[in-house]
């Protein structure tokens, strides 16, 4: 069995909590993109606002992005605006967008809510 023929099942991605991780990290993974794989960003805990780059934002449906604040007793803040930012990012790339929580037991803004996560396309 080769891993081509596991690349519709296996999904590769990484976490980025501020600016500085996605830049740090994206590159690395860039290229598995390129060769084809499904690649996501987990930005959380969203502890800054993150801005996808365009070569990110290029791969439409074969990258997606997961947002969420952080939990727990001394939970960083995370602003709803942050997550808008990046939604309204992956939606002009056609990019999936899936919302997770928002910080420590607040409540998600019902234009953050995503009631269906999107099909994927392959």
């Amino acid at each position: 069995m080769t891993w081509r023929h596991q690349q519709p099942k296996l999904w590769l991605g990484f976490s980025a909590e501020r600016q500085q991780e996605f830049d740090a990290r994206w590159p690395y993974m860039r290229d598995l993109a390129r060769a084809g794989w499904l690649v996501f960003v987990s930005i959380g805990p969203m502890i800054e606002p993150v801005r996808l780059p365009a070569d990110f934002l290029a791969f439409g449906d074969r990258v997606w992005v997961i947002v969420s604040g952080e939990t727990g007793r001394s939970s960083r803040y995370m602003a709803p605006d942050w997550a808008r930012a990046v939604r309204d990012q992956c939606a002009a790339a056609d990019v999936p967008f899936f919302f997770k929580q928002m910080t420590g037991k607040e409540t998600i803004p019902d234009d953050l809510l995503i009631r269906q996560f999107p099909a994927h396309k392959r």
